[in-house]
């Protein structure tokens, strides 16, 4: 037995409370009674909303899945499609759209009934004139209303629109303005326009869009939802922020938009002043700029920025980004390639402590010099900007021209390729106008000054303030620095990074940085050094460790050899023993003279003294040969180790030593 499917359809999504759906539906269940078939409505063949004008509902609607049934062999031939009427299906051009649809349907053996007129146009009832021209009559009057409305519907805008400079269009608007009693003028929601000029700074400070939603959240400030107040949600999100940082209509601009394919696209040029301007252009630019700052540079800024050159600092062996990494006794930088296990490139998991560095760069930031960063004077910027919005009217008044011809005579295939082409210089040209505009908005020099004045305001603040200052902290060298590339190496038991600071303007700056209190002597020849070009040093230079004779190895090295023991030598170094003993032994010291296992010498033979020494207790004896042959001549055969050792034990063991 035939089985028969149901479809429904209207427009608009106001219907859905209205009778189209249930009269839609009786008409469909009265036909199947009275044809005594079944249906079937395991398809839920509804598209509710769904407009068939430009065709929706046969390309994603529930039509589609119809379609797809079809194919699939669930709806065999015989089968029947019941609508309300042939306009339900479709209102989209006849010829190209609306029956190549009825052929595909009905070429596959499925009739289509509609109830209203009662008409089944099955695949040999087509083949008749009248139903034939009955159904292409419907299919035509159904585009042709939809047409109509379409152009009266545009006309009606169009001339809002070009009405737009004196008259508000409707009482849509942005979430921070509502419409004024006599629809005249938008006012502003104080509450929230302060909410929205926070954002812009906040943004132009360094935040980025999960933190500055994270701040909006936790200081538990409502979300604006839509201009009528509905649909508000519970919290901030990262998207809603995104998309208030690129609304101009905080500037005061309005964009009009139409729908084209179910796409929400821009119609004609943004009506300036039409809104209240809430925030200030230079504000709207600086935020711009720093989302152009943060762009490739995310991560987590941790309880207080724990990084302030995120993006930035990159590892001279492998070219990868260093990152954070906690080791116990604080952050530390690692190359995070080799992190990661990845040293194909020559990287080398060579750790540095992250506090010095940022330390020794702040102290190079306060002393940046001007001249340094600006890599072009400001009236060349103000020059440029002047071209590029020359350029911006020179293609909107080409665009005019074209689109005028194409109304009048002419090669439309030429002129459309044309209007397309100016469409896209115009949409590069405005870019780079909007660039040049967020550059200007925050010049070199004052972020020089900015920086400086930063620097101070972060070692002075207390810690409740310190996340905002680092933040901005972050924000201002973004500006200035392209890239630090960071070369860690191992000098004995120390770390060095030698570091080497692009600037923006192409400028090099060299920075080495040291163990905190510590000057470490350097490698011969590696001082000077270009750290981006550590693949072309010399093979010894390009070493992660270097074991050194360092001035103060050889300093206790000497005192040892002249005798003196090595808490002697500590305490004339201020060093450690501890410390004597490991720098001895790292560079093949040894005590002169050692007591053999199996000697039975009580004390030491010193050379240099010609004599005998022992600490005890802390305290340091000694005697020498001639005291000895004095005391014990017969002892004493030879004033050396061999001839006297015998003296020098009867010496210690008789007391006296004086101990």
């Amino acid at each position: 037995m035939a089985t028969v499917y149901s479809y429904l359809r209207f427009s608009r999504p106001e219907q859905m409370h209205g009778d189209s759906q249930r009269r839609q539906a009786e008409k469909t269940k009265a036909w199947v009674a009275q044809s005594k078939l079944t249906l079937d409505e395991s398809l839920d063949l509804r598209d509710l909303g769904v407009s068939a004008f430009r065709g929706k509902n046969a390309k994603e609607g529930a039509l589609s899945h119809f379609l797809a049934a079809i194919d699939s062999g669930r709806v065999k031939p015989g089968d029947y499609l019941v609508l309300e009427n042939l306009d339900r299906l479709s209102r989209d051009d006849v010829f190209t759209k609306a029956l190549p649809l009825v052929q595909q349907i009905i070429g596959r053996g499925v009739s289509i009934v509609t109830l209203d007129p009662e008409r089944v146009y099955s695949p040999t009832t087509v083949k008749e004139i009248g139903p034939l021209l009955e159904m292409l009559l419907s299919l035509f009057l159904a585009n042709e209303e939809s047409r109509k409305k379409s152009e009266r519907l545009s006309q009606s805008w169009a001339n809002k629109r070009a009405a737009a400079g004196s008259k508000k269009l409707t009482a849509q608007c942005p979430q921070w303005l509502r419409l004024s009693a006599d629809r005249a003028t938008f006012e502003p929601i104080p509450e929230r326009v302060e909410v929205v000029r926070r954002v812009f700074r906040m943004a132009a400070g360094g935040a980025g869009y999960v933190a500055i939603t994270k701040r909006l959240n936790a200081e538990t400030i409502p979300p604006f939802g839509n201009g009528n107040g509905k649909r508000k949600g519970e919290r901030w999100l990262p998207t809603s922020v995104k998309k208030l940082l690129a609304n101009r209509s905080v500037l005061g601009e309005y964009q009009p938009h139409r729908f084209r394919d179910g796409k929400r696209v821009q119609v004609g040029d943004p009506v300036p002043d039409y809104f209240p301007a809430v925030v200030p252009e230079v504000d709207f630019y600086a935020a711009q700029a720093g989302k152009g700052l943060r762009k490739g540079r995310g991560g987590r800024n941790g309880a207080r920025v724990t990084n302030l050159f995120t993006g930035l600092l990159k590892d001279a062996r492998d070219g990868s980004s260093l990152a954070i990494v906690e080791k116990g006794n604080g952050p530390c930088l690692v190359s995070s390639a080799a992190r990661d296990g990845h040293t194909a490139k020559g990287g080398v998991y060579l750790s540095f402590p992250y506090p010095p560095l940022e330390q020794a760069l702040l102290v190079w930031g306060c002393d940046l010099n001007l001249d340094d960063v600006i890599p072009h004077k400001a009236s060349d910027l103000e020059e440029r900007l002047a071209k590029a919005e020359g350029r911006v009217a020179d293609l909107e008044l080409r665009l005019v021209k074209v689109k005028t011809k194409l109304k009048t005579a002419g090669d439309l295939d030429a002129l459309l390729d044309a209007a397309v082409e100016l469409e896209a210089e115009r949409a590069a040209a405005r870019a780079e106008a909007e660039r040049l505009r967020a550059e200007r908005a925050a010049p070199e020099g004052d972020a020089v000054v900015g920086l400086k004045r930063l620097i101070t305001e972060v070692r002075r603040a207390k810690e409740s303030g310190l996340f905002d200052l680092r933040l901005r902290l972050r924000q201002h060298l973004a500006r200035l620095v392209q890239d630090i590339v960071v070369l860690v190496i191992q000098v004995n038991r120390d770390r060095v990074a030698l570091l080497d600071v692009l600037l923006k303007s192409g400028v090099h700056r060299q920075v080495t940085v040291f163990p905190p209190g510590r000057l470490v002597e350097l490698p011969e020849g590696l001082a000077g050094r270009d750290v981006r070009n550590w693949r072309n040093w010399p093979a010894p230079l390009r070493a992660a460790r270097f074991e050194l004779t360092t001035p103060l190895a050889r300093e206790m090295a000497e005192l040892v050899r002249a005798g003196l023991t090595q808490q002697e030598v500590a305490d004339r170094l201020d060093v450690s023993v501890s410390h004597v003993g490991r720098t001895l032994r790292r560079y093949g010291e040894r005590k002169r003279t050692r007591k053999r296992a199996d000697s039975p010498w009580q004390m030491s033979w010193h050379s240099a003294g010609n004599g005998w020494s022992k600490t005890h207790l802390g305290k340091r004896y000694f005697v020498g040969c001639g005291t000895l042959a004095a005391d014990y001549p017969k002892l004493v055969t030879a004033r050396t180790a061999e001839g006297s050792w015998q003296a020098a034990n009867k010496w210690w063991l008789s007391g006296q030593s004086g101990r």
